[in-house]
């Protein structure tokens, strides 16, 4: 009798031990695209919703964020299988490990994570490299890993860039800052190479589809306080005399020092990587500004 009644004690703490964590069956995982529709190449922004649909509260670890190892992101092109994808967060996160107190998530209510898909470690390339259809789904553990749960399925139509836009593309493919568009960029590991490339593609193309997210990428590494005095403002590429206008004259000049015909010292502010040259992209930023005025 006695053994009978521990047994039935033992199965009642089971059972409720396994509803605190949450039945699969009252939890939804709910993956939302800010944008259906991306150019080639461009980050994909998207919210993790993990819903409560019981009656009752449920606690567990539920972090649907890449920051504590409990999401994973697969990707399938066209009519092609899932595979997974990789960002650095991701791999930080799975070789730390990190801990965090339970989430309460009351009966109808939800908690949410916010994250980008952009540069996949696996591939070495743009999670969304090229025009096509890709299928995006998470996944979520919880229950220290033992629970698995999947989300719906997003179709992203992504369509070559056209115009400035295909030449912004091409200067991220050609300077290898991939992996900077997103404030994820906060976690490579970056020299002020790297980040000189940064400010010469948004002086180039300040207003362009890639330029926000590259302004997020060098907003989150100036953050961690690192390589100050490329993060110092954006000076007026092409304005020699320091006025704070780019006149024609001193476009000529510009051309001239690419030309190799003067030396870049005659005017040091179309060199924005200070590499000792004026490039094509550090003159079409002087022309930009020509037309448009220097920044505050």
């Amino acid at each position: 009798m006695c053994r009978a009644a521990l047994i039935l004690v033992c199965a009642i703490a089971l059972a409720s031990a396994r509803a605190t964590a949450g039945e699969p069956a009252t939890l939804t995982l709910t993956l939302v695209a800010e944008s259906t529709s991306l150019l080639a190449g461009e980050p994909l922004r998207v919210r993790l919703q993990l819903h409560n649909t019981g009656p009752q509260a449920v606690t567990g670890d539920f972090y649907p964020t890449y920051h504590y190892d409990r999401v994973r992101v697969q990707i399938a092109p066209g009519g092609g299988e899932f595979t997974p994808y990789l960002s650095k967060a991701m791999e930080i996160a799975g070789a730390k490990k990190r801990g965090a107190p339970d989430v309460t998530i009351p009966a109808g209510g939800m908690v949410e994570g916010s994250e980008f898909v952009s540069f996949d470690l696996t591939r070495g390339d743009f999670a969304l490299p090229i025009a096509g259809s890709y299928r995006v789904q998470a996944l979520l553990y919880y229950d220290h890993y033992a629970e698995q749960l999947a989300s719906n399925v997003v179709t992203i139509a992504v369509r070559e860039p056209q115009g400035a836009d295909a030449e912004a593309l091409n200067f991220i493919r050609s300077n290898g800052i991939k992996h900077l568009l997103t404030p994820e960029a906060a976690v490579y590991p970056t020299d002020e190479v790297a980040i000189g490339k940064l400010r010469e593609f948004l002086t180039a193309y300040p207003n362009g589809t890639y330029s926000a997210y590259a302004q997020a990428g060098l907003a989150a590494i100036c953050a961690t306080g690192l390589a100050p005095a490329q993060c110092s403002p954006v000076r007026c590429l092409g304005d020699c005399d320091g006025n704070d206008q780019v006149t024609v004259d001193e476009l000529v000049r510009g051309v001239d020092v690419a030309l190799g015909n003067q030396s870049v010292t005659t005017c040091p502010n179309f060199d924005l990587n200070n590499d000792s040259a004026v490039t094509v992209e550090e003159l079409v930023g002087a022309v930009v500004f020509a037309l448009n005025g220097c920044p505050d």
